[in-house]
C-alpha cells in the first residue's frame, strides 16, 4: 500500500457499532461499524443466521436529471464546524440519478485545526419519510486525522455504505439500493417513489479520537415521482452551488472514483489499451506505470512488458475481502515483465491524502501547510516519564507589540518554469517576543490542471536573529524584545505545462 498517503491508519480506536432499526443488536466485522441514530451499542460476536453486507463506494457517474423544482439544502453548525448537504432539485423522476454533495467547514477562531475520526467522514444515509426503509452509514474502526483551514469548506460527494440482514424485512430494498454488478455496487443514488430524507453525519474528536467530541447531522428531503421523467424533465440539472472544495478526506478519498465494474482480477490487459477499463485517463495511467517502474527499479527507457490487472486480494466477487477489511481503495495493479521473464506486481491503493497524488485522482490538490499546524500543541505529562506539562508562555509585552511589523501580501504569482524544488521569498516580518501569532495563505486554485506539486506548499518562517525553529511555541519559548523573520514559500513541482502559474493570495505573518 502507499503508506505516504495513509500515514496514520494504524489507529487506536475501536468504535462501537450502532443498531439498525430492525433489531437492538447486530454484530459486525471488528473493523467496521454500522451507524444508526438509535445509538445502541453492538456486540462483536459472529452472526449465526444473518448475513451482513457492507459496501463502501464513492458516488460518481454523470450528474443529471431533475425537474425545474428548487434546490434542497440544509445546514447545521455547532459553532466550530458547519455541515451542509444539498441537491440541485428536490423532485426527481423514478430511477433518475439523485445528485448529493455535502460540505464540511471549520468556522472556529483558529486559522486551522486538526480533528480525528474514522475514515469516511461524513457518512451518508437515506430514510423513507412515511415508511420503514432506512440505510445508515457504515464506518471502519480506524482513527485518522482530518486537517481543516478556517473558512475553506471541503466537499464530499454522496457515498453508499451500510449493512443489512439477508432475512430482514427490507432486505430486497437494500439489495436494490446497492444494485451490485460483478460484486461492486452501483455508485449512483436512485430511490423508489416516495418522500425520502437524505442525511449526512459527521462525528469527530479534538485531541485525537476520544477527545472533545463534535457530532453534526444535516438532512434534506426529496420527492421521487412514481413515473419516469419525460424528455422535457430529464435534461441535465444545474450544478449544485457548493463552495469550492479545498480538501478531501477519505474513507477513501472523495476524489478517488472507482468505476462501477472492473475486469476479473487476474485478467491481464495490455498497457495502454487497458487503462480505460480501470477508469484511468492516458495521463494518469502513464503516471501510474512510471511509478511502478520506479518501484521496480526499471528505467523509463528499459524494455518491459506492461500489463494491468485487478485487485490482488479479491479473487472472487465476494464483497467482504474487498470492502470491509481495508481503509484504502484499490485503483489498479501494474505487472512488469522483463525480457528475461522476471515479473513483479505493483498494486496502487489510495487512502488518506490520496487526493494529493496523481496516483489516486485525475486532478490532485495541493495541501497548504504552515508552522501554525502544530505550533500550539502543548507538550504534557504522559508523553514521557516525569515529563510535566509545558509552562504557560508569558503575555506579549506592550512595547514589543508596538515595535512588531506584520507581513501582509495580497497576492503573489509564481511562474512554474522547471521541475524540482522551489523556494520563493515572500518578505520579512518582526515578531513581538519571538511569538508567532499567525501564518496563513491561500491558493486561488488548489487543484490546478497544468502543474503537479508533489509536496505540500509550506509557508516557512525562519529567524533572522539566530532563533530556534518555529516548530512549537512551548519548545521555542518567549524572549524579550522583537525578532526578525524571513517568510518563504517552499514546494516541489513534479510536472508542469509551459506557462503554468500558481496564484498565491492572502499571505499574512505576524
Amino acid at each position: 500500500m502507499i503508506d505516504q498517503f495513509d500515514p496514520i491508519l494504524r489507529a487506536r480506536l475501536e468504535r462501537l457499532a450502532r443498531a439498525v432499526p430492525v433489531r437492538s443488536e447486530i454484530a459486525v466485522n471488528p473493523v467496521v461499524t454500522v451507524r444508526s441514530r438509535l445509538r445502541i451499542s453492538a456486540g462483536l460476536g459472529a452472526l449465526s443466521t444473518a448475513a451482513l453486507i457492507l459496501v463502501l463506494v464513492l458516488a460518481m457517474a454523470s450528474l443529471g436529471g431533475g425537474s425545474d423544482r428548487g434546490e434542497a439544502v440544509a445546514s447545521t453548525s455547532d459553532g466550530m464546524f458547519r455541515l451542509t448537504i444539498r441537491t440541485p432539485v428536490d423532485h426527481y423522476g423514478l430511477q433518475q440519478p439523485i445528485e448529493v454533495v455535502a460540505t464540511l467547514e471549520y468556522i472556529g477562531e483558529d486559522p486551522s485545526i486538526e480533528v480525528w475520526s474514522h475514515p469516511g467522514v461524513p457518512g451518508f444515509g437515506v430514510e423513507e419519510v412515511d415508511g420503514t426503509r432506512r440505510v445508515d452509514p457504515g464506518y471502519r474502526l480506524s482513527c485518522v486525522a482530518y486537517p481543516f483551514l478556517r473558512g475553506q469548506p471541503i466537499a464530499y460527494p454522496f457515498a453508499k455504505s451500510g449493512g443489512w440482514e439477508s432475512d430482514g424485512p427490507d432486505a430486497q430494498f437494500m439489495i436494490d439500493y446497492f444494485n451490485e454488478t460483478g460484486g461492486r455496487p452501483d455508485p449512483v443514488l436512485r430511490l423508489p417513489a416516495g418522500r425520502w430524507r437524505i442525511f449526512a453525519v459527521a462525528d469527530f474528536s479534538e485531541d485525537e479520537c476520544g477527545g472533545s467530541a463534535h457530532e453534526l447531522e444535516a438532512v434534506i428531503t426529496v420527492v421521487v415521482d412514481a413515473q419516469q421523467p419525460t424528455a422535457a424533465t430529464s435534461t441535465a440539472s444545474p450544478s449544485p452551488a457548493t463552495p469550492t472544495p479545498v480538501a478531501t478526506t477519505p474513507s477513501a478519498s472523495p476524489t478517488v472514483m472507482p468505476i462501477t465494474t472492473l475486469p476479473p482480477p487476474d485478467l491481464a490487459l495490455p498497457y495502454p489499451d487497458g487503462c480505460a477499463a480501470y477508469g484511468l485517463s492516458k495521463r494518469r495511467c502513464a503516471y501510474i506505470v512510471g511509478w511502478a517502474r520506479q518501484q521496480a527499479g526499471i528505467g523509463a527507457d528499459e524494455p518491459v512488458t506492461i500489463q494491468l490487472l485487478g485487485d490482488p486480494d479479491c479473487p472472487s466477487t465476494d464483497v467482504a475481502p474487498c470492502h470491509v477489511a481495508r481503509t484504502t481503495v484499490f485503483i489498479v495493479r501494474v505487472r512488469l515483465i522483463t525480457p528475461i521473464g522476471d515479473s513483479s506486481d505493483h498494486p496502487v491503493f489510495c487512502g488518506l491524502h490520496g487526493d494529493a497524488s496523481l496516483l489516486c485522482t485525475e486532478q490532485p490538490r495541493i495541501y497548504l501547510r504552515s508552522p501554525m499546524d502544530a505550533y500550539h500543541d502543548i507538550p504534557c505529562a504522559g508523553e514521557a516519564p516525569d515529563f510535566p506539562c509545558a509552562t504557560p508562555i508569558p503575555s506579549i509585552e506592550p512595547a514589543a507589540a508596538a515595535a512588531a511589523v506584520p507581513l501582509d501580501v495580497a497576492s503573489i504569482d509564481i511562474p512554474i518554469d522547471h521541475a524540482g524544488s522551489y523556494s520563493v521569498p515572500v518578505g520579512q516580518a518582526v515578531l513581538p517576543n519571538g511569538i508567532l501569532s499567525e501564518a496563513t495563505f491561500a491558493l486561488t486554485d488548489v487543484a490546478p490542471s497544468d502543474v503537479l506539486v508533489s509536496t505540500a506548499m509550506f509557508l516557512a518562517v525562519t529567524s533572522l536573529d539566530g532563533g530556534p525553529p518555529f516548530d512549537n511555541l512551548y519548545n521555542r519559548g518567549w524572549h524579550k524584545g522583537t525578532e526578525r523573520v524571513q517568510v518563504t514559500l517552499t514546494f516541489t513541482v513534479e510536472w508542469f505545462e509551459p506557462g503554468a502559474v500558481l496564484h498565491v493570495t492572502g499571505v499574512r505573518v505576524r
